[in-house]
């Protein structure tokens, strides 16, 4: 259907995009395509391809991977086009799903590794205030529809905690043994909390280690 073709095409593009900022961080053609490639048949991507209500997740990673692109060519070369394109490519983003409203961390820790001897605070706080904004008009647009939408008292934080620790372990699994696929998966059960902690810690560990003995 032409719904799943959309669907297809975006992915197309995430993969597109994917190789071109890799090769420009990697200067390595080759593993550029082998980690696109990768990505591009992977079956964890086939929530968000074979359902239409995942397009959310292809849009937005679009709007973030060219937003990446973006900044990467203004600290390699600074151009007023380049610097200008990435808040609205990342704005794109954020209208598709609030989940690029981490992209500002994103930024701030590839900067950090890619380009160390730039100073990436200031492109972060600037996305970050684009951020704010976009919460409090999610806010208002989420009481004009519906006023008990907010109503519900939020889950204390560190619930919030764990079940973000739970999840992260949960698709990291689900990236090294795909099985048992589904659209909706229940965050407040699953894998320990510690899990999630000891593999969070453990890439951080890793990304310092590389930073530092393979820059």
């Amino acid at each position: 259907s032409s719904d799943l073709l959309t669907n297809l095409l975006l992915h197309l593009a995430c993969v597109l995009l994917l190789a071109g900022l890799l090769e420009r961080w990697t200067a390595n053609r080759l593993l550029a395509l082998g980690v696109a490639g990768l990505f591009a048949v992977h079956p964890v991507n086939a929530n968000a391809i074979a359902y239409i209500a995942g397009r959310a997740d292809p849009l937005a990673l679009a709007g973030m991977l060219a937003a990446l692109l973006c900044f990467d060519a203004h600290l390699r070369q600074p151009r007023p086009a380049a610097f200008c394109a990435g808040p609205l490519a990342f704005a794109a983003a954020l209208f598709s799903r609030e989940n690029a409203m981490l992209f500002p961390v994103l930024l701030l820790l590839t900067t950090a590794v890619i380009f160390p001897d730039k100073k990436p605070v200031r492109r972060a706080l600037l996305l970050a205030l684009l951020v704010v904004a976009f919460h409090y008009w999610r806010r208002e647009v989420l009481l004009l529809q519906d006023k008990q939408v907010l109503a519900n008292p939020a889950l204390p934080f560190l619930d919030r905690v764990t079940v973000a620790l739970r999840s992260l372990a949960t698709y990291l699994g689900l990236l090294v043994w795909p099985a048992h696929l589904q659209m909706e998966r229940q965050t407040l059960t699953g894998p320990p909390w510690w899990l999630g902690a000891l593999l969070l810690t453990g890439f951080l560990a890793a990304l310092a280690w590389t930073r530092r003995r393979l820059p």
